[in-house]
């Protein structure tokens, strides 16, 4: 799934099959983050906010349907599972295949680089623990 500024596109797109839930957020919403609370207090439309859990994070998105974007993700999502075991007819254009190899390649970078990142992280704070550098 890419996004688009002004037909560009923006940032590292996310696999269909990375994300593990896909809800409208409301204010019945039961698990609300404060930074949730405070986007449905924006100027934000109540029943217009939808969050996708990708691994350990959540991405928020503004959609003018919730329910439509709920089921194209899901729809798509699938159709990338039945895809990737050969079990549907339809094929890639050589454009489309491009798109996915670039978004696979910027998938993994961006992973790598935040593996990177936490390792280092974790190693700074292990340092700090055990005396090694000075706050």
């Amino acid at each position: 799934m890419w996004k688009f500024d002004d037909q560009q596109l923006k940032g590292t797109p996310i696999p269909l099959t990375s994300i593990t839930a896909v809800s409208p957020i409301t204010p019945l919403t039961s698990d609300l983050s404060s930074s949730e609370r405070l986007l449905l207090n924006s100027k934000t439309p109540a029943g217009n906010l939808l969050r996708l859990r990708i691994s350990d994070k959540s991405k928020y998105y503004e959609v003018g349907e919730t329910e439509v974007f709920i089921t194209t993700i899901r729809e798509l999502k699938q159709e990338v599972i039945k895809r990737n075991l050969k079990h549907t007819p339809y094929t890639l254009s050589d454009t489309e295949k491009r798109l996915n190899r670039i978004a696979k390649e910027k998938w993994e970078k961006k992973n790598r680089v935040q593996k990177m990142v936490d390792e280092r992280r974790e190693e700074w704070e292990g340092n700090v623990r055990s005396g090694l550098l000075s706050s």
